[in-house]
């Protein structure tokens, strides 16, 4: 893998798989994911049984899945890696991370998956429906397209325990815990207060029992009560009555309360000596006078569990968050010693596969695990942990990528002819390119025009759609005018995959200038 891609940049990550973005030789770009495994699931796929497992992963073969077109196992730790055309586009993880989608948008995504389902049938459980696995790119005309990919961890997990890949897994259930996660994105950064939720109200189990206070009275007067005339007079006794019982009551407490506290019956004081009633002995020494009274025997108590050791080492940052250092720079390191951090330079040297000494630096780069084979003048990019100004420690061989040469170069305000090279590595940006426009052809299709910019083969273009330019703005006829006059084109670059043409796709007249 490493001869046929140039790592690029780390796109995805997790304890399973890494995804890079690479380019292969001809300088087009690809997704290559690098599948980790324990023995047990490696030693399923030796032999042929790999090679089964992949020529069946390359039969996913629909519109809305990301092709596969490429693969294979790492001569050194046997990992499988497949690879599939980039795709310029939004991960739909990240793009959730920036906020709630549009009801709009997530009923386009499940159409598109539901769509899937149908056409494949019990093949369909070989999907990944998860965020981060769906892709939504766009069409020439600016229709998303969501894509979607086989789960390859599942894939040849199953593939080497010999289960169908995905077939106990039920890919509408799949499907649909992914949309609920979506539409039920937890706010962030709002504490609980803010939501303004009130608190249940207390529950009570059983019947409540009535504290009535009672409040003993020391003095009472006599009560005076107006109520209305009765009739029958009865009313006037009734509350004499209870006026009279009240204070009798009353009086009763206070008395009580009043009387000093009783000695201990079972202590008797002399002077300012205590003595202590002998106390009775129990029933069962009193019949068995012989015997001793039975031991209580506590349990043992159950020994601590262990906890589990904390890692020095500081958490995985994501990849974007992992600041850069300067391998140069003295200041830089020591500011950065015991963070995740990496490092951009060019091998000097190296000690039998697991150290790497970079030129014109003092840091040291050590392999935690694997080894790598680079030669002196590639340039790299390593991730690691500082664990001091002149030693940066790099997980595994994962985590070191070979650096595209055009990727290196700065950026320009308007390419030439003459950067195609460069600009075959900046696939899916926005760029200004001049050029003299040297001819003009049809697709076969003849859905897009092109201005040709070369004589030779890969062809470099500027291309539009025909639907455009057929437009009431310029049709063919203008189009064909631009032979042999310099042009500057405001567009998208694209490599096409079957011939490598290189595109600069643009729409409108104003995104041409034209110069004789």
């Amino acid at each position: 893998m490493q001869s046929d891609y140039h790592i690029e940049d780390l796109v995805y990550q997790t304890g399973d798989l890494v995804v890079f973005r690479t380019r292969n030789k001809k300088g087009v770009a690809h997704a290559v994911s690098r599948i980790k495994f324990p023995n047990e699931i490696l030693s399923g796929l030796e032999g042929e049984r790999f090679q089964e497992a992949y020529d069946e992963l390359l039969t996913f073969d629909q519109p809305g899945i990301r092709k596969v077109i490429d693969g294979g196992q790492d001569p050194i730790d046997q990992f499988p890696w497949v690879a599939t055309k980039w795709s310029e586009g939004s991960i739909l993880s990240k793009k959730f991370e920036e906020g709630p989608l549009e009801e709009e948008e997530l009923q386009r995504i499940r159409s598109s998956a539901e769509a899937l389902i149908e056409k494949l049938g019990d093949r369909a459980a070989a999907l990944s429906f998860k965020a981060p696995s769906v892709i939504i790119t766009e069409s020439p005309d600016g229709t998303p397209i969501d894509t979607f990919s086989v789960d390859y961890f599942a894939w040849f997990r199953d593939w080497s325990v010999g289960l169908p890949p995905g077939g106990e897994r039920d890919p509408k259930y799949e499907l649909d815990k992914m949309m609920e996660a979506l539409v039920h994105r937890k706010p962030a950064n709002i504490s609980p207060a803010s939501l303004n939720i009130p608190k249940p109200a207390p529950t009570i189990t059983g019947s409540p029992r009535v504290l009535t206070p009672i409040t003993p009275a020391l003095h009472s007067p006599a009560t005076q009560v107006s109520l209305p005339s009765s009739s029958s007079g009865g009313g006037v006794i009734a509350i004499l009555i209870m006026t009279l019982l009240a204070s009798l009551v009353g009086g009763g407490l206070w008395w009580i309360k009043s009387q000093p506290p009783k000695a201990d019956p079972q202590t008797e004081t002399s002077g300012n000596k205590i003595k202590e009633k002998p106390s009775k002995p129990s029933s069962l020494i009193a019949k068995n006078p012989d015997k001793t009274p039975p031991k209580i025997i506590k349990p043992p108590e159950p020994a601590p569990v262990p906890t589990r050791p904390r890692s020095a080492e500081p958490r995985r940052p994501s990849a974007g968050e992992i600041l850069e250092v300067e391998s140069d720079n003295p200041s830089s390191l020591q500011r950065s010693v015991g963070e995740w951090v990496f490092v951009n330079g060019e091998v000097e040297g190296m000690d039998g596969g697991k150290t790497i000494h970079l030129k014109e630096s003092t840091l040291k780069v050590t392999l935690k695990r694997g080894s790598v084979t680079l030669d002196p003048g590639t340039k790299v990019t390593l991730v690691g942990i500082l664990k001091s100004p002149s030693l940066l420690e790099v997980p595994d061989n994962t985590d070191v990528a070979i650096r595209d040469e055009m990727e290196i170069l700065p950026p320009k305000d308007v390419y030439g002819v003459e950067d195609e090279q460069q600009l075959r590595s900046m696939g899916g940006q926005k760029v200004k390119v001049a050029g003299k426009v040297l001819g003009f052809k049809t697709s076969n299709t003849g859905k897009t025009y092109y201005l040709l910019l070369n004589d030779t083969k890969p062809e470099f273009t500027f291309s539009i759609r025909s639907h455009l330019g057929d437009g009431s703005e310029f049709g063919q006829e203008f189009l064909k005018s631009l032979i042999g006059k310099n042009v500057k084109a405001n567009g998208l670059i694209k490599v096409d995959e079957i011939g490598n043409r290189l595109n600069i796709y643009f729409k409108y007249r104003s995104q041409l200038e034209v110069s004789e």
